[in-house]
């Protein structure tokens, strides 16, 4: 018998606080690689992001330290600058709006396989307004790491 787990999923209505629970048993493993691939793009557009805000942290601090004179702030700033609009290019690039569909269609995939009809847990529209981000992608892990062991190693059924 395959390992299931119960996973609660907390979303508002309303204004009003619920929470579904659905019983996982099944894991693809092309559940697995796709569940890898949009961590990997999303880890990605995260690190672009911190990137772009250590940079104008940076330009922040040149513009505002005394002992820079202001002919070289210039200077300083431009290759900072360049690289800020070269970030936001990138993620705008990586289209935000494919990654929460793609992410979606994992949930769907993980849902279907474990045989649940709840026609609001198989609505886009449910997770995209009703569930916190971050609890959408602990839903998703929680599935699609049911049953990896702590040593990494997908456990023998």
């Amino acid at each position: 018998m395959r390992k299931e787990i119960e996973i609660t999923i907390p979303y508002v209505k309303r204004g009003e606080e619920l929470e579904k629970a659905v019983k996982i048993s099944f894991i693809s493993n092309r559940v697995l690689s796709d569940y890898n691939k949009i961590v990997e793009q999303f880890n990605g557009i995260l690190n672009l992001h911190v990137e772009k805000k250590e940079k104008v942290e940076e330009m922040a601090w040149i513009l505002t330290d005394k002992e820079v004179p202001i002919k070289d702030k210039r200077a300083k700033i431009a290759p900072l600058k360049e690289r800020v609009v070269n970030i936001k290019k990138e993620i705008k690039a990586k289209d935000d709006k494919a990654l929460f569909s793609d992410r979606f269609n994992i949930i769907k995939r993980i849902l279907d396989d474990n045989g649940i009809t709840d026609s609001d847990l198989l609505s886009y529209k449910f997770w995209n307004e009703k569930v916190e981000p971050s609890l959408v992608w602990t839903f998703l892990s929680q599935a699609a790491m049911k049953d990896i062991s702590w040593d990494g190693k997908k456990k023998a059924i």
